[in-house]
């Protein structure tokens, strides 16, 4: 009977911690948020709602309370696998270094590696993967500069793709934005009569 006795008071105590584990997760991931952003070489990320290309916010975060400081990449270090190895041109490695700033303290410089983020005001910031940012100038028929100095920010896969400062979603916006570029480029006649006659 003492031997019954203690497996229920067991199987009581393991319910009773299972309850509390699944409580404590709930109530964190409640108070937590995630982000993304697309940050180019030389540009500064503000922690401030409208700067993330994505948010998603836990059950209690309205984005407004979030911790005050700005990060600048200031450079971004990157190494690709060589011919011949597995994963051939693929990045085999890659780090950024960045000014950190937040009110009533100096800046400071950190690195952000794979794998190993940095926590800037209770926050851990990320660094997800690398991609390229050419700068594109659109002209019209009359070789007049409409759109000058464009930035094209493409990530990896999965990664969000930006024109100018509009993001364009995810995916594989990448290449279907290479796509069509290259498709424009050959047209011999202006972008809307390209448009107009395409099957899209």
């Amino acid at each position: 009977a003492e031997r019954g006795y203690l497996r229920e008071t067991g199987n009581l105590l393991f319910h009773l911690a299972l309850v509390g584990v699944l409580t404590s997760v709930a109530i964190g991931t409640g108070f937590a948020y995630t982000g993304q952003r697309v940050v180019v070489e030389g540009t500064t990320f503000v922690n401030a709602l409208s700067d993330y290309s994505s948010f998603n916010p836990g059950r209690f975060v309205d984005g407004t309370g979030l911790a005050p400081y700005s990060l600048t990449l200031d450079d971004f270090q990157v190494s690709y696998r060589l011919p011949g190895t597995p994963g051939a041109g693929q990045a085999g490695d890659f780090s950024a270094d960045v000014t950190v700033r937040t009110p009533g303290d100096e800046e400071n410089t950190e690195s952000v590696l794979v794998n190993y983020p940095i926590t800037v005001d209770g926050d851990r910031v990320f660094l997800l993967g690398n991609g390229y940012a050419p700068t594109l100038s659109i002209r019209n028929p009359d070789g007049e500069l409409v759109y000058p100095d464009l930035l094209l920010k493409a990530g990896g896969a999965g990664s969000p793709l930006f024109f100018g400062e509009e993001c364009y979603g995810f995916g594989d916006a990448t290449l279907a934005a290479a796509r069509l570029l290259g498709l424009l480029s050959r047209h011999p006649g202006p972008a809307a009569d390209f448009f107009a006659h395409a099957d899209l």
